[in-house]
């Protein structure tokens, strides 16, 4: 497996630019008709990758509807919930530039991954081996990790408050 650190491309906070299927992938995976109309009305999706540790990943997933978080110690099980509240066990991993999430014990079959094209972020979600289902993202900033203050410093690349 190969490392995931604060200098991955993935790291930094995400905002949606648009959805390919989504709804198709909402409804395989037994999101019902209210929440997944609450889905496509919601644009404003953001979501923070950050490397806390080298092969420590914090992803959350904020909406103004929905929001998700979870650390993961890459190759280390641990506990999600998916988005219709099933409770599941998940693994991450990175390789060939890929974060892979493989979830286990789900009703309905669940893959993501997320992966840099050019510079957006794709975040791929299946409900079946073949089936593709894609959440863009455009980078809003990059989170750098201060080592001396253990804070993370906002770099800015003018994409903040546009849509």
């Amino acid at each position: 497996m190969a490392e995931f650190n604060s200098e991955n491309p993935l790291v930094g906070k995400w905002r949606l630019d648009r959805t390919e299927n989504f709804d198709d992938y909402l409804k395989a995976t037994g999101i019902n008709i209210i929440k997944r109309q609450l889905a496509k009305k919601t644009s404003h999706v953001e979501q923070t990758i950050q490397c806390q540790e080298s092969n420590k990943v914090y992803i959350k997933i904020w909406s103004r509807v929905l929001t998700k978080t979870d650390t993961y110690i890459l190759g280390e099980e641990i506990d999600e919930e998916l988005l219709e509240g099933e409770k599941v066990k998940g693994t991450m991993t990175y390789e060939d530039g890929k974060l892979l999430d493989s979830i286990k014990g789900s009703k309905k079959p669940c893959f993501n991954s997320r992966v840099m094209e050019g510079s957006q972020m794709v975040h791929f979600l299946a409900d079946t081996e073949r089936s593709r289902h894609l959440v863009i993202f455009n980078k809003l900033f990059i989170l750098r990790r201060n080592l001396h203050t253990m804070a993370f410093p906002i770099t800015d690349f003018g994409h903040v408050g546009s849509s």
